[in-house]
């Protein structure tokens, strides 16, 4: 199991969930006037469950996790039908934190839905039922706890989601830029050839045709000037040709860009020059690059990723990262959607786990 990096906040959550169980377990203990072992294995059992379930990597899609939050659920019943004790009910409390990671918006139902079998017990085969107000003020500890989660939940899912547009915004910014250098680039080669090229080429004629008109004094005067003219009007038509070809589009501005927006904890490596002719894949290049470092981020709170460029014919890039080794793991949005951009160019992605974390491979077939 890869055990998350955690926040101070949420280690103290995880203290405080345990904090409680073994208060529980105390007044339990005191209240019984007795040791018994099955009582201790079931506290010990639910405390192992809990503290698994908040040290889990990705909770929201696994079974394991639906299959912890029960197994509480469980060992609480167990332990209200061996001795229908009042406290018990909090082990719920504890757990309906965990509910809107494993139920989704049916979170609050579910928790209502779980308190009646506690209720029934309570009211048909014990000497003491529980009250209907207990049950309700119990409920409402719950539903303040799993509300907590809730928003707790979306709160992060809002940040992830902020920092990644955040992210991809920058990556267009920096694209952006290139593209309109070299689009003042070609107004400006448009403008020398409109102007200076039509005038040197004007007046390439004339000295051509004064050749024939003018006394052959000058003959050796006009071959110069002529022959002057002609290499300036092919050495302009040369910068035009090469103004309007447009240039390589280098991805370490986008990088860089990205970098500089990027947490202070978090270690970025990449080569000093990523460039690539062709415009279109490069733009594709770059989404892909803020997609794979967005992903090491928030999938595998990594701290260090290092891009490198283990082909140019063709060009490939490899990004490197020191988060969570995942070894079963599923095709998400972010990367269909990697895979999509680079299709077009025959391109494929590949998603490897490393001795750290992970390796993404983006591929393309073309020779540039």
């Amino acid at each position: 199991m890869s055990i998350p990096r955690l926040s101070l906040g949420e280690w103290a959550l995880i203290a405080s969930g345990l904090l409680t169980v073994l208060v529980v377990a105390a007044v339990d203990y005191q209240v019984n006037n007795q040791w018994q072992l099955d009582r201790a294995i079931a506290f010990f059992a639910f405390m192992l469950c809990f503290t698994w379930f908040c040290l889990m990597a990705d909770v929201e899609s696994s079974l394991l996790a639906k299959g912890l939050v029960a197994f509480e659920v469980v060992s609480a019943f167990y332990l209200f039908a061996g001795y229908a004790f009042e406290p018990i009910m909090v082990l719920l409390v504890v757990s309906a934190g965990q509910m809107p990671y494993v139920a989704g918006r049916y979170n609050n139902l579910i928790l209502i839905i779980l308190n009646i079998p506690f209720f029934v017990y309570s009211q048909y085969f014990t000497e003491s039922p529980l009250h209907l107000l207990s049950l309700v003020m119990f409920i409402g500890f719950q539903l303040f706890a799993s509300s907590s989660s809730q928003a707790r939940k979306e709160a992060k899912e809002n940040k992830e989601q902020l920092e990644a547009t955040n992210l991809k915004l920058h990556a267009t910014q920096a694209l952006l830029a290139q593209q309109s250098q070299q689009q003042e680039r070609m107004r400006i080669a448009r403008d020398l050839h409109d102007s200076i090229g039509h005038r040197l080429t004007a007046l390439s004629l004339q000295l051509e045709h004064a050749k024939h008109a003018e006394p052959s004094d000058f003959q050796l005067w006009r071959d110069e000037i002529g022959q002057q003219i002609k290499e300036t009007l092919g050495q302009l038509r040369e910068i035009v040709k090469a103004r309007r070809q447009q240039e390589a589009i280098d991805l370490v501005a986008v990088l860089d860009q990205l970098h500089k927006h990027l947490p202070e904890n978090i270690e970025l490596r990449y080569p000093a020059s990523l460039a690539l002719e062709a415009p279109e894949l490069a733009e594709q290049m770059a989404f892909c690059l803020q997609e794979a470092i967005s992903n090491a981020l928030r999938h595998g709170a990594a701290t260090r990723i290092e891009i490198s460029c283990p082909s140019e014919q063709p060009f490939q890039l490899k990004v490197s990262d020191n988060g969570r080794s995942i070894q079963q793991w599923h095709a998400g949005s972010g990367l269909l959607g990697m895979r999509e951009r680079l299709k077009e160019f025959g391109g494929t992605v590949e998603l490897k786990p490393n001795s750290e974390g992970m390796d993404l491979h983006l591929i393309t077939a073309k020779t540039l």
